[in-house]
């Protein structure tokens, strides 16, 4: 898939996020996490970093060289959001703690960071 195919994607994904509220707290940290994984496809494939047709999924599911290569061109702390994205599901989604719509709106707040440092990687390679 082309860079502008995933941030299309995102953006549709962020679309559908703003009708939700934190009573759908499993719906919103999976959103969240399907977001940042197209924004961060966006970002490496815009830069050339990954091709078009090698998209990143999960951050558990990086090898070393990856994750250095996804850090290096979007910055650490995007990979940090995603992680913590990721870390939510288990508990939140597939489990039933308490907790879920704060988890929710973290996951808002995380996706927010990978959007806007990626959007910033890719202007500045520009």
């Amino acid at each position: 898939m082309k860079a502008g195919q995933h941030r299309d994607r995102a953006e549709r994904i962020e679309r559908s996020l703003a009708k939700l509220t934190a009573a759908d707290s499993e719906a919103m940290i999976d959103a969240c996490m399907l977001a940042s994984s197209q924004w961060i496809n966006f970002g490496l494939h815009a830069l050339g970093v990954s091709a078009d047709e090698d998209d990143f999924i999960h951050p558990f599911m990086l090898d070393g060289h990856q994750r250095h290569a996804l850090e290096h061109a979007l910055g650490a702390e995007v990979m940090r959001a995603s992680d913590a994205i990721e870390g939510y599901r288990p508990f939140f989604v597939r489990g039933n703690d308490p907790g879920g719509a704060h988890a929710a709106r973290r996951a808002l707040e995380l996706l927010e960071t990978v959007r806007e440092r990626v959007k910033a990687a890719v202007d500045g390679a520009e």
